[in-house]
């Protein structure tokens, strides 16, 4: 029999102007409740894996931070993002920034196996807003 391990993997939240936007005119919710809908998926599809020995238990901490003057996009140099996280009061495990863009391109771009690591630019990552809250959160939680 094997020990069942818990980890708790807590979560800076980011949004731009794009991803509001967006939320608000085509799914018509508020980006809180979106957002809350893309963790509460992930925590039930992905987190839950005792087969696996392994739960791990999503904390979103420092509530949901709306960045206006933040360019948040997948096919930019990730500058911006990593001075936010370095800057944040937060120390989170992840620092998770999610964005729109009506363009075809990458949906999400992270480090791989980075999580743990001390330095906090190398534990952020993107999430594009996708057709559903569903495609969302598969992007953000892999």
């Amino acid at each position: 029999m094997f020990s069942l391990r818990h980890w708790k993997s807590s979560q800076q939240v980011y949004y731009d102007t794009p991803h509001k936007n967006a939320v608000e005119q085509l799914d018509q919710m508020t980006v809180d409740d979106y957002i809350d809908a893309c963790f509460t998926h992930a925590q039930v599809n992905y987190c839950d894996r005792t087969g696996l020995g392994t739960v791990v238990q999503i904390e979103l901490i420092g509530g949901k931070t709306y960045a206006p003057d933040l360019e948040i996009n997948t096919n930019v140099d990730l500058d911006a993002i990593w001075d936010t996280a370095t800057n944040s009061d937060i120390e989170a495990n992840l620092y998770s920034f999610f964005t729109y863009q009506e363009t075809n391109g990458p949906s999400g771009r992270g480090y791989l196996g980075e999580v743990c690591t001390s330095t906090r630019w190398s534990r952020t990552h993107i999430t594009e807003r996708l057709s559903s809250v569903i495609q969302t959160s598969n992007v953000s939680a892999n």
